[in-house]
């Protein structure tokens, strides 16, 4: 006996040994699962049931764009109007959104909101009165039309015939265009100091008209000219938004001396 104990130590082949030894194997690996909260359960353990070790689902992190109300791009596009057609956007419609107009022809459109940029696109013999603009407003491929606007920057192209009506904080910019003639913002209603201060515009700064940035200029006939007091009056060219007794709460007016003390300087008779 003590031969085959001998012999069994150094081949380890019978099933006595290879069965002491698994159990000690089993014992060893039931202390580590001990260890780390694991059933130590030989049944648990095996080719058939596999060790599953569940995780926490991570956290995905949330950013304020993701909590934002969904806005409808339709509330802030006005296009396709014709024959007279009018839209006007009160105070509070737009709050802040960037806007749109395009393919418009022989419409008016009135935007007493403050918006974070417009772009104004293929207009033709339309009558456009914004307020007051946080960053550019663009026109483009627009022709024998009225703007009104107060914004950061002022940008045309490809533009004929414009009269504008303007208050920036740097001198507007032309590109191929011509026959555009430009005057002080004369625009005032309710609200409109507020939607300065919502727009983060400077009043005091927002006072640029008088000078255009031309980066197509003609030398021989110049592509814009000033207003002219007395001729180029704004009632000939911006009407109230009809009725009139609809919007009466807004208190539109046409001519805000606050608005014209620079203007003043140059238009002295």
């Amino acid at each position: 006996m003590g031969s085959l104990i001998s012999r069994c130590t150094s081949s380890c082949c019978c099933a006595f040994c290879q069965g002491s030894h698994r159990f000690k194997r089993q014992e060893s690996f039931s202390g580590i699962l001990t260890q780390t909260g694991q059933s130590c359960s030989a049944n648990n353990f095996s080719s058939s049931s596999p060790l599953e070790i569940t995780t926490q689902p991570k956290q995905q992190k949330q950013y304020s764009w993701d909590t934002r109300p969904k806005q409808d791009p339709a509330n802030y596009t006005i296009s396709d109007l014709r024959d007279g057609e009018q839209r006007v956007k009160r105070p509070g419609e737009i709050n802040g959104q960037q806007f749109i107009i395009k393919n418009c022809t022989n419409s008016k459109i009135f935007m007493f909101d403050y918006s974070s940029q417009v772009t104004i696109d293929d207009c033709t013999d339309c009558l456009i009165v914004c307020g007051p603009v946080q960053g550019s407003l663009f026109l483009r491929d627009t022709k024998n039309s009225t703007l009104v606007c107060t914004s950061s920057q002022l940008r045309l192209r490809d533009c004929q015939n414009i009269h504008l009506f303007v208050a920036t904080e740097s001198d507007p910019i032309i590109e191929a265009s011509t026959e555009i003639v430009v005057g002080p913002y004369f625009l005032s209603y309710n609200g409109l100091v507020d939607q300065f201060k919502s727009a983060k515009l400077d009043r005091s700064k927002a006072t640029h008209w008088s000078e255009i940035y031309d980066f197509t200029p003609n030398d021989v006939t110049p592509n814009w000219k000033r207003y002219e007091r007395g001729k180029h009056t704004p009632e000939k060219y911006i009407c109230l938004p009809q009725p009139v007794n609809f919007y009466a709460d807004l208190e539109i007016r046409l001519e805000d001396e606050t608005t014209l003390v620079q203007a003043n300087v140059i238009l002295q008779d």
